[in-house]
């Protein structure tokens, strides 16, 4: 009699108790602070129909979807890769009419066929939140302030815990000007933190140089709260705040940067 097979398939994992107790945590911790900034929580279907998912999904993560036939219709269905292009369709259709600001958070897995490395598995989870319709640098500071608290709470307060993205706030004089395979592989080699090749890409681009010293920051920028002082000395952060100022809005005070439902708790 043959043996059974018992190795787990390439990209998968399994977490132990302790693991899955420490998980589990982190979770609960993550969907309490987004519930007390006023968050709600929105799960999204684990597959669709694989055009669906696509729009709006980058075409490098098209290209590394888990993909099966419906057996009923014939048509092609895939794994979720990313929940955001989910969200952003369910806001654009089933909650159009809400009143805005639209506050989702979401705690869910998500399947990418990459190669798997080191703490890096085929099928992993992805928590945040997506803030639609509350004007910028407002939204910046909210989602920071957040995942500040989030990450304490959490006690994910090791060298991973924060990163630093660049913004379109800034306006169109700190994004450089790229073709759309550039800026696909723009948005891999950062996603990947490869130095190397981003030096190559930004020289081949050759961009203002505040905006070539900012992307060559962004693989550092990842750690604790001090990176949100280096990421407020590049330029790029200083024009969101230069062009808050001019619109007259600011930047919220320190004050207004509680959770929602304690704002509305405690009157001025």
């Amino acid at each position: 009699m043959k043996p059974r097979q018992t190795q787990l398939p390439k990209g998968a994992r399994i977490y132990l108790p302790d693991e899955a107790e420490r998980k589990r945590h982190v979770e609960a911790s993550l969907l309490g602070v987004f519930r007390r900034w006023g968050y709600r929580e929105i799960v999204t279907p684990t597959f669709e129909y694989s055009d669906v998912l696509a729009t709006g999904t980058d075409v490098d993560v098209q290209g590394n979807m888990f993909t099966l036939v419906d057996r009923e219709t014939g048509r092609t269905l895939a794994l979720r890769p990313d929940i955001t292009p989910q969200i952003a369709r369910v806001v654009a259709t089933r909650l159009r009419d809400e009143p805005k600001p639209i506050r989702l958070a979401y705690l869910t897995n998500v399947f990418r066929y990459d190669e798997p490395r080191v703490s890096h598995y085929r099928e992993f989870y992805q928590a945040g939140v997506e803030l639609v319709g509350l004007d910028q640098p407002e939204a910046e500071v909210e989602v920071i302030a957040m995942a500040i608290e989030g990450c304490a709470r959490s006690g994910s307060s090791g060298s991973r815990s924060i990163s630093a993205i660049p913004t379109s706030s800034a306006g169109s004089s700190t994004r450089p000007k790229t073709d759309a395979a550039q800026g696909r592989e723009l948005r891999l080699t950062l996603a990947r933190k490869d130095g190397s090749t981003l030096e190559r890409l930004v020289a081949d681009l050759a961009p203002p140089a505040h905006v070539r010293d900012a992307l060559l920051a962004l693989p550092t920028l990842f750690g604790r709260e001090v990176v949100l002082e280096r990421a407020g000395g590049l330029r790029a952060q200083r024009a969101v705040v230069a062009r808050a100022g001019e619109s007259g809005r600011g930047v919220p005070a320190a004050q207004d940067l509680r959770p929602r439902r304690e704002r509305a708790a405690r009157p001025r």
